[in-house]
């Protein structure tokens, strides 16, 4: 078997979809070395495909359209490629209608977050339905799709028309006990994620200096992720928790570094309104740091049984989570125990195998 990867994702994003995508493969091809995998690749990768594979390599005087719409396809044919997969939400697989049917078109589709939650990204009626057009274009493009959260595949089946089946494929962790596991911080909550409205950083951080300036918190707390201006209130929360000593900023930050911050957090504090699947709780609970969060979207999906749930629109109960958290070591430890449980349920050989599974039917 030969399947061909696009990796326009990893040309440009050494996070999230990109790790996954790489992670997958590489449990995929630990279980399965006699499938051949192939990189169609257009410039340098920022995320390392550290997986055994050969490349299908655009010359560099060609234009991403032209590599698109004649080269990789052609190059597909010629090298009698069973399947091509296009993991990040199934972005250009339109271009490689003229592979099929001999290769099949496999798109994940991670999400449709800007048609359930437009207003997040000043979305109106019209811009929706553009984005929904591409998206159904892709799907209609593929022969096998995948989803990676039961929630997301139902959001997908209530926008999209499906003509083939849609399965779900987890992802799982990438944690791993760091070398350094001091706790340089002392006690602190830990938030991991974009800097993005639909994640709840402003309501965490605007909760979290209401307790601080009633002196009803000890911890201080950690921000780590990609920066970004989200508002003129969250700037100048950020900055007078900063100014106190009550708020450090990482950015981000390599993975050992992260997976150090998770063992010795307090908890982390996720009050995401929408995610595809959620990876920072399920890392933290692979860690032994208890889960805050909500119970929106695929979060406990996730999460199961073994996290602290919140109403992040609710201040009241946002602030008495993290003043339990903090306080009550008896249910910390029960979270923590709780969360280990929950992370047996994910692995990549899992998924490898399920994947497998689909490719042979």
């Amino acid at each position: 078997m030969k399947i061909a990867i696009d990796a326009s994702i990893l040309e440009y994003d050494g996070r999230g979809i990109s790790k996954a995508t790489v992670a997958f493969y590489q449990n995929f091809k630990r279980l399965y070395p006699e499938v051949e995998l192939y990189l169609m690749q257009k410039k340098k990768l920022v995320t390392d495909f550290s997986v055994e594979h050969k490349k299908i390599l655009s010359p560099f005087h060609l234009s991403e359209e032209q590599a698109l719409n004649d080269y990789f396809p052609s190059e597909i044919k010629k090298l009698n490629i069973d399947f091509v997969h296009f993991p990040f939400n199934g972005n250009n697989s339109e271009y490689f209608s003229s592979v099929r049917p001999k290769a099949g078109i496999i798109s994940t589709i991670h999400d449709i977050i800007p048609a359930v939650i437009p207003y997040i990204y000043k979305m109106n009626r019209d811009d929706v339905a553009r984005y929904l057009a591409q998206v159904q274009k892709n799907i209609d493009n593929s022969d096998i799709l995948l989803t990676i959260s039961e929630c997301a595949k139902q959001d997908i089946e209530e926008h999209l028309t499906l003509k083939n089946k849609l399965s779900v494929i987890y992802n799982s962790y990438f944690s791993h006990i760091p070398s350094d596991t001091r706790n340089k911080y002392g006690k602190y909550f830990l938030y991991n994620g974009g800097y993005c409205p639909r994640k709840g950083i402003e309501q965490l951080v605007d909760n979290f200096l209401q307790l601080k300036l009633r002196d009803l918190l000890e911890s201080k707390l950690i921000l780590t992720g990609k920066e970004a201006p989200l508002s003129p209130r969250f700037e100048a929360l950020k900055k007078h928790g900063k100014s106190r000593g009550w708020i450090i900023e990482t950015g981000y930050i390599p993975d050992e570094e992260l997976f150090n911050l998770f063992m010795n957090a307090q908890a982390l504090v996720y009050p995401s309104r929408y995610e595809g699947f959620g990876l920072p709780p399920l890392e933290a609970m692979n860690l032994g740091c208890p889960v805050i969060t909500t119970r929106y979207s695929s979060l406990p999906e996730v999460c199961g049984d073994a996290a602290y749930y919140i109403d992040r629109d609710n201040e009241e109960d946002f602030q008495a989570a993290l003043i339990k958290m903090e306080q009550d070591e008896n249910m910390r430890q029960s979270l923590i125990a709780a969360g280990k449980q929950q992370t047996l349920k994910f692995s990549w050989e899992k998924s490898a195998r399920k994947f497998m599974e689909i490719l042979q039917q």
